[in-house]
């Protein structure tokens, strides 16, 4: 992925909804690595999907 978990943050935050990281998630699947991040928001939790 090309931009930063920092980045990502950056612009999550700036939404000001509320979001906290949890952790980061990497998968493996077919050779390919992707990462992407756990989220919580009011007690919920999500995953964080680019695009």
């Amino acid at each position: 992925m090309a931009q930063s978990l920092e980045s990502i943050r950056s612009r999550i935050e700036a939404l000001g909804m509320g979001f906290r990281f949890v952790k980061p998630i990497r998968t493996n699947a077919n050779g390919e690595e992707r990462e992407t991040w756990l989220l919580e928001y009011e007690d919920s939790q999500f995953v964080f999907v680019p695009g």
